[in-house]
């Protein structure tokens, strides 16, 4: 059993948490031979074991599936209010409201005790139940949200013996919910947090889950991103959640012409695209780091550990490693070797922007692509080529991710589509702070204020530097009409 759970990742860092280890071991012993991959196949199994550990040394008078609707229905309140704790008194009031009719007259009393007393929820001294471990509580939540858009996998209704998964006698929980609204409702809510992400995201990526539910999921999720009249965290955790999941943007890898000469990425790198670059192995060929580089990624400075590097700084912290947010923690260097190595892999040249041309796509020059028009080649006046930021000359904390956001972390890419820039250029303003060939540093970040967004902000650094708010963005000579 010991080595069944070294050997496999994920189910070694649950093991590290002393009072998930009861879990594990009861998932590892349901599950049989059965590998385990992600942490909902393990909480899958270890509530299922527990849910008939209970049913089988006492009587009971609620199906497994009621059991679920009301431990679902219980996390989703209390994730929702942050109040992970309900009086017992509470507890009669809300089977009412969520069984219904099922619950008559002296079977109240039945339920109550049946439903509070199982082994996933304990009893503090004040009367109040929880459940044993805040994960349960996020696991819940996750299976709620999974089957109220329609992309739970068969595997838990296979599993939990339950024809309808979660569902009561009304099937309430499995009906078919409005996929923007309940998205909606879950980012609003605050029922999207990193954890809960995690095991949506390992649910819809279990074999089963309907094509069609997943897409409108996918297509609810973009919405609610990029919604400028929600709050910044709901837009953020539905983004991240995207990112999970695998989608991207279709135009991630896109050019676009911000003069004659010159095309910028719409997008600054993201975690998605460096992937690339280290699966290549980017790091260890010599032929895309230049001497300097090559120096630097050997012996590099102390905090970045010891050498040789093999990947980005905080490439591993789940804050920063998404993969629709842009990279950071690289170093001029690892920006460098990145353009070099696209430039191979592209038949494309592709580089680090100058000063003066980040400033331009920022800004716009004298002539700025027509936005009403469908002709790439068609052009008109800027009106405003020295404008403050790439929208305008107001800052607008509903543009840009910077620290009046509050959300501590780089958002994903795309997220700010009202912020873009005359040239349609996304996240010039906060976000991630950009390199530049010149060492210079452009655009702010999610740590800065606004005032650090406007085109005009720019600081030095060394190009052996790097930190959690600092990432990077490519340009192109335009090789034809269109930019393309």
């Amino acid at each position: 059993m010991a080595r069944r759970i070294l050997d496999t990742p994920n189910l070694a860092e649950l093991a590290r948490k002393p009072v998930l280890i009861a879990l594990l071991l009861a998932a590892l012993d349901e599950a049989g031979g059965e590998a385990l991959r992600s942490p909902a196949q393990v909480y899958l199994y270890a509530t299922n074991a527990l849910l008939l550990r209970n049913i089988a040394t006492e009587r009971t008078f609620t199906t497994t599936a009621d059991k679920l609707f009301f431990l679902c229905e219980l996390a989703w309140e209390m994730i929702g209010e942050d109040n992970l704790r309900i009086h017992y008194k509470q507890i009669p009031q809300r089977i009412r409201a969520w069984f219904g009719e099922r619950v008559a007259g002296e079977e109240l009393d039945h339920w109550d005790y049946d439903l509070r007393n199982q082994t996933l929820l304990q009893r503090t001294a004040a009367g109040e139940y929880e459940f044993a471990h805040k994960s349960l509580a996020e696991y819940f939540v996750a299976c709620r949200f999974a089957a109220r858009v329609g992309c739970l996998p068969p595997q838990f209704g296979q599993t939990y013996g339950v024809g309808r998964p979660f569902g009561t006698a009304q099937g309430r929980l499995t009906e078919r919910a409005d996929t923007t609204a309940e998205v909606r409702a879950a980012a609003t809510g605050g029922l999207l947090s990193p954890q809960i992400r995690e095991f949506v995201a390992d649910m819809l990526n279990m074999p089963g889950v309907p094509s069609t539910p997943r897409e409108e999921l996918l297509a609810a999720l973009r919405a609610t991103m990029t919604d400028a009249a929600l709050p910044p965290r709901a837009r953020a955790d539905a983004g991240l959640l995207l990112g999970l999941l695998g989608w991207l943007p279709p135009d991630l890898d896109e050019m676009l012409p911000v003069s004659e000469h010159l095309a910028v990425a719409k997008y600054p790198v993201t975690n998605a695209q460096f992937a690339r670059f280290i699966a290549a192995g980017g790091y260890e060929n010599d032929a895309w780091w230049s001497a300097e580089g090559r120096r630097w990624r050997d012996e590099p400075p102390d905090y970045r550990g010891q050498g040789p590097l093999r990947q980005p700084e905080y490439w591993d912290d789940p804050r920063f490693n998404n993969p629709l947010q842009p990279v950071v923690g690289v170093m001029w260097y690892e920006a460098e070797a990145y353009a070099n190595w696209l430039s191979a892999m592209s038949g494309r040249e592709v580089r680090l922007p100058t000063d003066d041309e980040w400033l331009l796509a920022a800004q716009g020059g004298p002539q700025i692509p027509n936005p009403k028009s469908q002709n790439p080649n068609e052009w008109i006046l800027n009106p405003n080529p020295r404008r403050q930021y790439p929208w305008g000359d107001e800052f607008d904390p509903a543009k840009a991710n910077t620290s009046e956001s509050g959300l501590g972390q780089p958002t994903p890419v795309g997220m700010y589509p009202d912020g873009a820039s005359p040239c349609g250029v996304l996240d010039m303003a906060g976000n991630v702070w950009e390199w530049t060939a010149s060492l210079v540093l452009r655009g702010g970040s999610w740590y800065d204020d606004g005032s650090s967004a406007r085109c005009s902000a720019r600081f030095g650094n060394d190009p052996n530097g790097s930190s959690y708010d600092l990432g990077f963005r490519l340009v192109s000579p335009v090789l034809s009409a269109s930019g393309s």
